[in-house]
């Protein structure tokens, strides 16, 4: 009986110190959070831009078939740049109304020009689309713009160059993040405060998708001047923060 006692004690007394050697809970030993950040940049390989057709006329009718015949022109010009249809996006449709101002001495209305002279205003039934186009060859944005222009496209509102294969670049930047921040967590650790344990967290921040934006106006275009617009490299960001366990110096 007298051993049996001496062994339970025994047992007893090494426990606490096995639980006092075991590693605390997760969430309860002290970390060190740091945030990484890293972009890359990227040659282009595609270019949108927003494109309007403006068309008005005394009816609904007339000024509907005139935009319909317009936008039919500017899709063949298109196509002839190696623009398919799929890459012409519907992005918006309007129809209004804008009565043409009084003649001078009162009397009828009427509306004797499609524009008002000098001011770009427009009267009559007015339909107004847009699109965004798709040019996969950046090297050919402005011969595009050009091409639609001629078939009868009213306004180009910007050109935005972007990549078509975004993921790639993301994790290329998410990359550099990461290195970015363990970086920082060595550079810490090196002060001799404390020595850097494992990896406990990596939460990703938001970051924007890639896109470098040209602003361009339609304009009546110079007889014989191509539109020119060189692509601008596309910069993709990424940002990390990431939580080390750290552990006490021995």
């Amino acid at each position: 009986m007298k051993t049996s006692a001496a062994c339970l004690a025994l047992v007893f007394a090494v426990l606490p110190l096995a639980a006092a050697a075991a590693d605390p809970p997760a969430g309860t030993e002290p970390t060190l959070t740091v945030t990484g950040s890293a972009s890359v940049t990227r040659a282009p390989d595609t270019a949108t831009f927003g494109a309007e057709i403006v068309t008005n006329a005394p009816s609904a009718t007339a000024a509907q078939s005139q935009n319909n015949a317009r936008f039919a022109a500017v899709q063949a010009a298109l196509a002839k740049q190696g623009i398919d249809k799929s890459n012409i996006e519907g992005q918006s449709y309007s129809m209004n109304y804008n009565p043409p101002p009084q003649p001078p001495g009162g009397g009828p209305r009427h509306l004797l020009t499609p524009v008002a002279p000098g001011s770009g205003e427009r009267y009559g039934y007015i339909v107004s689309r847009n699109v965004r186009v798709t040019v996969t060859r950046v090297d050919r944005v402005g011969a595009a713009i050009d091409a639609a222009v001629a078939a009868g496209l009213t306004g180009v509102n910007g050109v935005d160059f972007g990549l078509s294969d975004k993921r790639s670049a993301f994790n290329d930047a998410m990359a550099g993040a990461l290195a970015d921040a363990d970086a920082q967590a060595k550079a810490l650790a090196a002060t001799g405060r404390f020595r850097l344990g494992s990896l406990r967290q990596v939460q990703s921040g938001y970051s924007p998708g890639p896109i470098a934006s040209r602003m361009f106006a339609a304009a009546p275009m110079a007889a014989g001047v191509p539109t020119n617009i060189e692509p601008s490299n596309v910069s993709v960001q990424a940002t990390l923060t990431v939580t080390y366990a750290i552990l006490p110096n021995p």
